[in-house]
């Protein structure tokens, strides 16, 4: 079957260059984010397909951890979804069912990735010059967590290169980043920093690295700096 030869092409090349929006290209998904309590065991998704074809579509679960900063993807059992391959006719909304197949209470967050791969049509041969067609992923963050879980967050600068400052996240809860600014508190300047739903998120027990591009203020020993963020909607400083 036509649509089983493109699931196993997907599954040998995933990469990880994913959005993380709630529209992107001809699906809308809602929830952008979903969060379990480790006391629950179920989920859902809803596609909506808001383009003026049908499409078809793959959805996967993988475990997501960092290293480093760097996001990565492994293949887990641990969260099945159904049905994993979805075909929505224009203007037609689906809702998948995500369940935990292993549910247990947690100490540390357990964090995943839903990819929805919106697979390519099939090529018409007798048209020329139609171009490649490209897959359009999505991807929303999971996480399952026990109810006490809580981010805990330091800044540290990274001593060789004032122009790069880690955030450590040593608590048992994800923080998500939705701004970022570092002041200089003696000439009350201050610049913004780069964050979105891609490098926002330091997992649990986990540190990213961030850049900040106009540094040079920061290399006079006599002044002062604080750091502040908005975490998962909360405005906390450093």
């Amino acid at each position: 079957m036509r649509l089983g030869y493109k699931f196993l092409l997907l599954q040998a090349t995933i990469g990880f260059g994913f959005m993380n929006v709630s529209e992107a290209g001809s699906i809308r998904l809602s929830p952008v984010k979903i969060e379990l309590l480790d006391t629950e065991n179920a989920s859902s998704l809803t596609l909506y397909n808001q383009s003026s074809e049908s499409s078809n579509y793959q959805i996967r679960a993988f475990k997501w951890t960092q290293n480093q900063g760097e996001d990565m993807l492994q293949e887990t059992d641990e969260i099945a979804v159904s049905p994993p391959i979805l075909n929505l006719k224009p203007d037609v909304s689906f809702t998948i069912r995500i369940v935990r197949t292993k549910p247990s209470t947690l100490i540390d967050e357990s964090s995943y990735r839903i990819l929805i791969d919106e697979l390519p049509k099939p090529v018409d041969q007798r048209k020329a010059g139609q171009g490649v067609n490209i897959i359009m992923r999505s991807s929303v963050p999971m996480f399952v967590t026990n109810k006490d879980a809580i981010p805990q967050l330091s800044i540290e600068f990274d001593p060789s290169s004032k122009s790069e400052m880690w955030i450590r996240n040593s608590g048992k809860r994800y923080a998500y980043l939705s701004s970022l600014s570092i002041k200089n508190l003696t000439t009350d300047e201050e610049i913004s920093i780069p964050v979105n739903t891609i490098n926002g998120y330091i997992l649990s027990g986990q540190a990213k690295k961030y850049k900040i591009q106009n540094d040079t203020w920061l290399n006079n020993p006599a002044h002062q700096y604080s750091v502040k963020a908005t975490v998962n909607g909360t405005t906390m400083e450093f």
